[in-house]
């Protein structure tokens, strides 16, 4: 509380259950983006390019969430086409 009583503060605690969990990912995340990986080593491509070379036959779910991830992480960039479009690459330092 200030010396002039305008407010309080109160810290609360979180329940454990609650807190963030730490970023570890599953052997079969693992081996997803490994073969995300090995599908882009060859060079960019575009999402559905790289689905069909992953043997899907359209964008999955999965697919697209664990990209944007591994876009955020810094391990995959987007790059522009010229178009709408833009393809999929591994950064160079992997």
């Amino acid at each position: 509380m200030d010396p002039n009583r305008g407010f309080l503060t109160v810290r609360l605690e979180v329940h454990p259950a609650f807190a963030p969990k730490p970023n570890k990912l599953s052997a079969k995340e693992v081996e997803y983006r490994t073969r995300i990986i090995e599908a882009l080593a060859s060079g960019p491509l575009l999402l559905s390019e790289l689905s069909r070379a992953m043997g899907y036959k359209a964008i999955s779910k999965r697919l697209t969430t664990t990209l944007d991830h591994m876009v955020m992480e810094g391990r995959v960039v987007r790059v522009a086409t010229g178009g709408a479009r833009s393809k999929l690459a591994l950064v160079a330092n992997q």
